[in-house]
């Protein structure tokens, strides 16, 4: 059953009594959570025996009632995953005694929702419309539907005879993500404001997620999986000069910061003109990555943080995301190093990095924060040199420091 249903749980303190369960391999590739609640008044139900007998249950019987579970689940959802928010609860019709599926909210979530004006910040940019759960039209998935999609994160329309899509968020406990999109003002670099508010129905306005712009063309991790050779430096600088900008713009003229940039939260989009433009994702700024985040950082950056510490912190990730791209490095193996080894410790190693991007690299992913360069420094160094046009050298100063030559501009890294 390992290939079909994971971590079976019984939670015998709800109430009432509820069995989770965890079922990947559908056809449409999105694990989904279902849940069988015990009812006292249904005592022969499929459900309340399964879920009073559980503890004790042989393994050969656990595994033929998920097995009956699983066939129930593969017909209720043969192309499309759960409504957005909504999770699939089993139940047996009284007479019948035929399993069912009704989609509804968890009532453990339901009970933290927020209303809009609880949400949306006193500064906020944009003033989202609102949208009930019913309005949503879930897109069919394939077998090639992101495992990062689920009834939490979903690809929607707002009719069924739209071609336009929207990516349904939520619901998180702190809508830390829509917070801070909400007080940012657009920026082509940036994740557009979100389109509206996702509510639980047209009279109950309790917010259960938000819409934002849906990029189809997909993150850099993915494009770099499918370039052979790797991408040519002047691609890359092109793309560090695009997310330089966009930090820039963030840190310095908003006085905000990302917090856990990597290849795959920044999408490739195309401009009006043919140009590739890249676009910065998540802003939920609660957690950074392991395999891009710096040695001060410990799961995330502290809000605490003085706001040069947290452009360091940035220009880091920066770095250590360009170096993903320059080596041709998969985010999914950098994340099994972790599972593989819980210590690991991610190096950058500049063997076989040439040109003006490995100077770029190794300035930003110093260990000292006060050794990297800040912002300012760094929107110089790209708008100054352009990828093959530098000409580099290094004089040794009296004070120990490194000087690169740009052309002819001369920027000390002190």
């Amino acid at each position: 059953m390992s290939e079909t249903t994971f971590g079976p749980q019984l939670l015998p303190h709800n109430n009432p009594p509820q069995l989770q369960i965890l079922i990947s391999n559908l056809s449409h590739n999105i694990p989904i959570t279902v849940f069988l609640n015990s009812n006292p008044s249904l005592p022969d139900a499929f459900e309340t025996k399964l879920i009073s007998a559980w503890p004790n249950l042989p393994e050969s019987a656990r595994n033929s009632a998920l097995q009956k579970i699983l066939r129930t689940i593969q017909a209720h959802y043969p192309v499309y995953p759960p409504r957005f928010s909504l999770s699939p609860f089993l139940h047996t019709l009284p007479g019948s005694g035929e399993l069912v599926v009704e989609e509804k909210i968890d009532p453990r979530l339901i009970q933290k929702l927020q209303l809009p004006e609880e949400i949306i910040p006193e500064n906020t940019c944009t003033k989202p419309k609102l949208y009930p759960i019913s309005s949503l039209h879930s897109c069919p998935l394939s077998q090639s539907s992101p495992r990062s999609w689920s009834s939490h994160i979903q690809l929607v329309t707002l009719s069924p005879a739209s071609k336009k899509k929207y990516i349904a968020k939520g619901p998180t406990n702190n809508f830390s993500e829509l917070r801070n999109l909400l007080s940012l003002p657009p920026h082509p670099n940036i994740i557009s404001p979100p389109h509206g508010l996702i509510t639980v129905s047209p009279t109950d306005h309790r917010v259960v997620g938000f819409l934002l712009e849906y990029y189809p063309h997909g993150n850099l991790d993915h494009l770099c999986s499918t370039l052979t050779p790797r991408p040519p430096p002047e691609r890359l600088w092109s793309w560090g000069h695009q997310l330089v900008n966009a930090l820039h713009w963030l840190h310095i003229e908003q006085k905000s910061f990302h917090g856990d940039i990597k290849p795959d939260n920044i999408i490739v989009h195309p401009s009006p003109s043919g140009e590739e433009r890249l676009v910065l994702i998540d802003f939920s700024q609660d957690e950074s990555t392991a395999a891009t985040a710096p040695p001060e950082a410990k799961g995330g950056f502290p809000r605490t943080w003085s706001g040069e510490a947290l452009e360091r912190a940035d220009v880091y990730a920066l770095g250590r995301t360009l170096y993903i791209l320059t080596k041709g490095l998969s985010m999914n193996e950098l994340y099994m190093e972790l599972f593989r080894d819980i210590n690991f410790v991610y190096k950058t190693d500049l063997e076989g990095i040439d040109g003006p991007i490995r100077d770029v690299v190794e300035m930003c992913t110093r260990r000292d924060p006060a050794e990297r360069p800040g912002l300012g420094e760094l929107k110089k160094i790209f708008e100054d040199g352009e990828e093959g046009e530098w000409d580099r050298e290094r004089e040794a100063c009296g004070n120990g420091a490194e000087r690169c030559v740009l052309g002819k501009r001369r920027v000390m890294n002190l």
